[in-house]
């Protein structure tokens, strides 16, 4: 496997649209679990992981969770970048905007994919083919890519910004924050998935996931509605925040997800 790695500034020789965070980034290894976090990040970066082979390979942007205040860089960032470069798939890991900047983690996917497919000759990737994949707060980053693409998150800067944001596909793993005021019952009407050209959909869920489960399967009966193409798996046991080292039930997703991506790409 290769993994020769390349950082990419995200707004790299332009004036990055929204605010910053307002103490300096750190980055730091949790002696609990041996994770990277990150968090007060205000110069973005795309981290990529090039696939092994010949000829235009997709690409897949990974959005880590940490809801919105850090970011679990190594378990759903770096490993999830392996993981995705063992399916013959290039993978950016994206360090979106942390703490509590929705807007500015939005304008960062959004300017992210211009890039990566911008870059697409330059790095061997099939422009047609860019996705995007999220645990957490990262898949609710994701999944507002896929129903926000019609409009920019941020005033035009550059040539860049003529290129298109919508994700060809989605994967979205342990997704947070889609239901009304946590009741689980309802929807945030920002999630209604409106259009036949919402992107192709993975989700992947357990049972035991109480505050966050109920929000995927009203999001599933939406895409179901809307007739939008889409897989969802959802398992007894598995809790949430495993990335690829669940040990329960959920372990299931990331040969499901293999199994999606094969017809997908």
């Amino acid at each position: 496997m290769n993994l020769k790695k390349e950082i990419i500034r995200v707004w790299q020789g332009v004036t990055m649209p929204g605010h910053a965070a307002d103490q300096a980034e750190s980055g730091e290894v949790s002696p609990e679990d041996g994770v990277l976090r990150f968090a007060n990040v205000s110069d973005p970066t795309l981290e990529l992981y090039h696939a092994d082979g010949a000829g235009k390979k997709p690409a897949v942007i990974v959005c880590p969770g940490g809801g919105y205040h850090h970011l679990a860089y190594s378990k759903e960032g770096m490993e999830i970048a392996e993981w995705l470069n063992g399916q013959g798939i290039s993978a950016f890991v994206l360090k979106y905007r942390v703490p509590d900047n929705q807007e500015g983690a939005l304008q960062d996917l959004q300017r992210a994919i211009r890039i990566v497919r911008f870059n697409a000759d330059q790095w061997g990737i099939d422009p047609a083919k860019v996705g995007v994949i999220g645990f957490s707060a990262g898949a609710n980053l994701a999944v507002r890519s896929t129903l926000f693409f019609r409009e920019n998150s941020y005033a035009p800067i550059d040539q860049l910004d003529t290129i298109g944001v919508r994700p060809d596909f989605a994967m979205l793993i342990y997704p947070a924050y889609f239901d009304e005021n946590g009741q689980r019952q309802k929807l945030r009407p920002e999630y209604e998935p409106a259009g036949k050209d919402i992107p192709p959909t993975f989700m992947a869920h357990s049972k035991d996931d109480s505050a966050f489960c109920p929000g995927t399967e009203l999001y599933d009966a939406a895409l179901t509605a809307a007739g939008i193409p889409h897989e969802t798996h959802i398992w007894n046991t598995g809790g949430h925040g495993y990335g690829l080292q669940c040990k329960l039930e959920a372990k299931g997703w990331s040969s499901a997800a293999e199994t999606w991506l094969k017809k997908i790409c």
